[in-house]
């Protein structure tokens, strides 16, 4: 035993401990004192290299092999100086193309034969097939009607007016027509005021028109065609007749109807096709100009 005393004055074993057991002062050599190195590991062995595997070569025909000969059509494999010929490419644009031989070019030989480049075939020429026209089909024109002799107006034309008022409404409450309907009344005397039409529009706005006879033709007058109400100044109005407006003094009431002329007649923004009943503040329509109907004679009152 081998007594001894550190620096902060313990005392142990120099021949046991190396430094004080005590605060680990002592007088051990700084390698003495340093930590000790942790282990390496142990190498990990490389892996053993594959063997190599034999050089595969592709023959003429395509195929790919290993041996000295092809497996598909029994040619030797070619030595290394003669490399195998590379596939055939296919043109990457409309300038590049393709030799006989198998070469790939871009000029207007082959530089590897010198064949010319080929003549480049035309294209055919795509006919374009001629654009039909569309035609609408015709449409016929529609067959005229057949004049209607039983018309409002030829009927009341064709009437004789015999008697008077009271005895047609004598005749008609008795109901003795001997099996024959008929229109019997005496004519309204000349210048009684049956109604007013009167022009809502164009220039001859608030004119109005008296109609004092059961028959009233309206137009556009001429010499040869006269009218009752002349609407002389819209042009739009064929010549002559083309409405009539008639008064039933029997029922009191007004009919308006087509004169068959050129120019539509409308009622209330209606085409008139057939013979229409009118009512008070009806409008009635001939080319431009617009008539408001304004009866005098009704139920209320009658002549």
């Amino acid at each position: 035993m081998k007594l001894k005393r550190c620096p902060n004055m313990h005392y142990y074993d120099e021949d046991k401990y190396a430094r004080c057991p005590h605060c680990g002062a002592g007088t051990a050599k700084p390698e003495e004192l340093a930590p000790a190195p942790a282990p390496r590991p142990a190498p990990i062995p490389a892996p053993a290299p594959e063997p190599a595997q034999s050089e595969t070569w592709r023959c003429s025909c395509g195929n790919v092999n290993s041996g000295k000969f092809c497996v598909e059509c029994g040619q030797p494999k070619p030595s290394a100086e003669a490399a195998p010929e590379p596939p055939k490419p296919a043109a990457a644009n409309a300038d590049e193309w393709t030799c006989g031989c198998g070469n790939l070019n871009k000029g207007n030989f082959c530089f590897r034969c010198g064949a010319r480049r080929p003549a480049a075939e035309p294209e055919p020429v795509k006919q374009e097939e001629p654009i039909q026209e569309l035609r609408p089909e015709s449409i016929p024109a529609p067959e005229p009607e057949p004049e209607n002799d039983k018309s409002l107006t030829s009927v009341i034309n064709e009437v004789s007016f015999t008697g008077n008022i009271q005895e047609v409404k004598e005749k008609a409450a008795d109901n003795d027509d001997e099996g024959v309907t008929q229109i019997i009344f005496d004519e309204l005397a000349d210048e009684l005021v049956l109604g007013w039409l009167v022009a809502a529009n164009t220039e001859i706005k608030g004119k109005v028109f008296t109609v004092t006879d059961t028959n009233v033709t309206i137009g556009r007058s001429d010499p040869e065609h006269p009218v009752s109400i002349d609407l002389h100044g819209d042009r739009a109005i064929s010549r002559g007749a083309q409405a009539v407006m008639i008064y039933d003094p029997l029922n009191k009431k007004f009919f308006i109807q087509s004169a068959g002329g050129k120019t539509p007649v409308y009622v209330n923004r209606q085409m008139l096709l057939a013979p229409s009943e009118l009512s008070a503040y009806d409008k009635i329509l001939l080319g431009a100009t617009e008539l408001v109907f304004v009866p005098l004679c009704n139920e209320k009152f009658s002549w």
